[in-house]
This record gives C-alpha cells, structure tokens and sequence, in this order.
C-alpha cells in the first residue's frame, strides 16, 4: 500500500474515484492504510522541519556549481539572469555529446543527465531546448544537474574535480 495528501481549496469540487463508505466527507471509500499514513505524517514534519536549512544550502551550492561551470572554457549556462529554481544546473557544452560526458562522469560515481527533464532519455533533440531558441547542435551538448537536501559539500567538490577531468579525457588533454 501507499499514502499521499490531496490538498483542496474548500470551494474545489471532487468526485470520488471509489465509493463507499464515506470516509473524507464522501471524498473517499476503504480503510486507510494505518502504517503509510504515519509515514506520510513523519515525512510533512521532517521537511516542514528541515525545509529552510536545505533550501539554503542547496541554493549555496547551487550557486558554487554554476560560478564553476561559467569560468569553465566551452561551457555555457542555460538561462543565464533568469530565475531558477534552487538545485538545478543545465548547461552545454561546446564540442562534446552530452551522452560521452555522462559516460565519463558516471564512471567517476556523478549522476547528471541530458538534454531537459522534458526530453530525459528521449534520444532526440528537446523540444524545450528548442523552444528555448537553442540551436540542435548546441543542444547535443545539454546536460542537467539536480542537487537536494542530501547535497553536501563533498558532493560539489568531487563533481567539479569529476567535470574538469571529463572535460581533459573527452578533449584529449
């Protein structure tokens, strides 16, 4: 079994999947699911708890990444000046197919992928990196970078050291 949280609006109309019962105001029939609720219950409080520590410091190495990235030869920043979200990086880089640098990166234990989250293991250009005025080519070289609340500082700096020396092997230094 599993739990989730529905959160309505008080005016929002809902018409139950499943009938029965009338457990949630009608909203909802069977029996709850005792243990994944209290899972669900300890995991709301351990983020609501947690929530403005991670934001800061996924943000901070955020921050860090996309300041090495921008000083690193042949690579270009997606959206640069533009509002993101907290503990995303997508950049391109120059003469180097993303699939090859993912290889390189993963054989260093970094995870990252290509293209936007979108297109992920697509195997064709995005269409939002296109939409974004990002030529095919360019786009070969797209790869993304999701950091979180389990980020840690050992975390940027291997992949800094893991980039740098993809970035030497793939371009034969």
């Amino acid at each position: 079994m599993n739990a989730g949280a529905l959160v309505l609006r008080g005016d929002v109309a809902l018409d139950p999947v499943v009938s029965g019962g009338g457990q949630e105001r009608g909203r909802r029939g069977g029996t709850v699911d005792v243990a994944a609720a209290v899972g669900l219950a300890a995991a709301v409080r351990a983020t609501k708890r947690d929530r403005d520590s991670a934001l800061e410091s996924t943000t901070r190495f955020t921050s860090e990444l996309r300041n090495f990235f921008a000083g690193v030869k042949g690579v270009t920043l997606t959206a640069p000046g533009a509002r993101l979200l907290p503990g995303h990086v997508h950049l391109t880089v120059d003469a180097v197919a993303s699939d090859e640098l993912l290889f390189v990166l993963d054989q260093s234990g970094i995870c990252a992928s290509a293209a936007s989250s979108c297109s992920s293991g697509a195997g064709v250009a995005s269409h939002v990196l296109a939409a974004m005025g990002m030529d095919a080519a360019r786009a070969k070289g797209a790869v993304r970078f999701t950091l979180g609340a389990e980020t840690t500082a050992e975390d940027v700096a291997a992949l800094r050291h893991a980039f740098s020396g993809a970035m030497d092997q793939l371009r034969g230094h």
